[in-house]
Order: C-alpha cells, then sequence, then structure tokens
C-alpha cells in the first residue's frame, strides 16, 4: 500500500485494536490483533433475508448493548455469510437477533464459531424461526486460559474451604473449614482464647502495677 498527499494506508478492520476511523487507503496487514480471539461468525439467511437483523455488540458498564456491528436489512435470501472476527479475550459481547417483519427467519440460522471448532454462540433454524421484532439478546465471551471464580478471564481469584470465592475461609489443623479464617491462640475457630503475658494460651498471668508479668 502507497499513500498519498491527502490519505495514507491503514487498518480497517472493525474488529482489530487499530482500526483507522479517517480517510485512508485499506491495508489490513497493518491490523493489530493482540489480546484477541480469532472467531468465524456465519450467517445464513432463508427466504426473506432483507428482514434479518443481526449483531454483535460490545456492552457498557451495565450490560447494554452499545457499538454493534453486523446486519441491518442488508442480508440477501438464502445465502451464507463468513465473517472473520477478533474478539477481545474476556470482554462480554451480546448477539442480538430480530426479524423486521416478526415472522422469523424462514430456515436461516447463525454461529460463532473459535478456530478449535467450540461453537462460542449460536441459534439454529428452529430457534430463528421464533424471531420477532423485539432483540433476543445470546451472552458471547471467549477465554483460552480460564475464568476464576469472579469470572475474570486469566484471573487468580478462586474459592475458599466454604466456597466463598476470594473468601478467607482455612482449614484447621482437624481439615475442618472454617469459613471466617479466624483462629484464636488454641487453633479453634472464631475462639476467644488469648495469649496472656507468659505467652501461655488461655493462661491466667496478668500484669502487676509495675507492669511485671
Amino acid at each position: 500500500c502507497v499513500g498519498t498527499d491527502s490519505a495514507a494506508c491503514g487498518c480497517t478492520d472493525y474488529w482489530a485494536n487499530n482500526i483507522c476511523t479517517e480517510t485512508v487507503f485499506s491495508d489490513n496487514s497493518l491490523c493489530d490483533y493482540s489480546g484477541r480471539v480469532h472467531a468465524l461468525w456465519n450467517l445464513t439467511t432463508g427466504s426473506w433475508g432483507s428482514e434479518v437483523y443481526h449483531y454483535i455488540c460490545e456492552t457498557n458498564e451495565y450490560g447494554e448493548p452499545q457499538n454493534c456491528y453486523g446486519f441491518g436489512g442488508t442480508a440477501s435470501s438464502y445465502s451464507s455469510y463468513d465473517i472473520d472476527i477478533h474478539l477481545i479475550e474476556g470482554e462480554q459481547y451480546l448477539v442480538r437477533a430480530a426479524d423486521a417483519y416478526g415472522d422469523g427467519w424462514g430456515g436461516g440460522f447463525w454461529s460463532v464459531t473459535l478456530d478449535d471448532g467450540t461453537i462460542a454462540a449460536s441459534a439454529n433454524a428452529s430457534e430463528c424461526a421464533t424471531y420477532d421484532q423485539t432483540y433476543v439478546n445470546y451472552p458471547l465471551s471467549v477465554c483460552t486460559t480460564a475464568w476464576d471464580c469472579a469470572g475474570v478471564c486469566g484471573g487468580d481469584a478462586a474459592e475458599d474451604c466454604a466456597g466463598a470465592c476470594n473468601g478467607s475461609g482455612a482449614l484447621d489443623d482437624n481439615g475442618d473449614c472454617c469459613a471466617s479464617g479466624s483462629f484464636d491462640c488454641a487453633g479453634t475457630c472464631d475462639g476467644d482464647a488469648v495469649e496472656d503475658c507468659n505467652s501461655d494460651c488461655g493462661g491466667s498471668a496478668a500484669l502487676d502495677d509495675c507492669g511485671d508479668c
């Protein structure tokens, strides 16, 4: 790609980190996909493809859709569309689907498939036949490592012995779970035994008026 005085070369892929919003000559070899996971998004339409409304959206802090990309009455009937997308790992997306006339997709269906063959989200023709003018939302997220108990991709939060995520529960010397993780000097969960001034657990020694034990 060779730019001009008025336009440079740049990445124009919506699913890249560095999509250029200015006028450029498209050169997607410049796209940066670091931290993203490749997936294949397929939309296959049946009859009345122009009634198909189908998007993948980012979500805001409340889980509401924003920055949607897809088909808004632009698909042809009896056609199959394969779109290479790159999803941010651990990000929460919504797949939205509706039918403009309200009578279903007439044999259409869709899927989002990862490179290892995992179906991240999908709906078959029977389900798509029920679509009406109200959007149906499907959660979509990918994590190539693992989700921790707090729902963070690649996070290190773990459940304690009481099943609380990132809790402070701990096992006592007998292998029993103390949910609070608080032990007294005798090793009793939530006990009230304390060391006296001689460092004897549960002892009765006390300081005299001179501050001696």
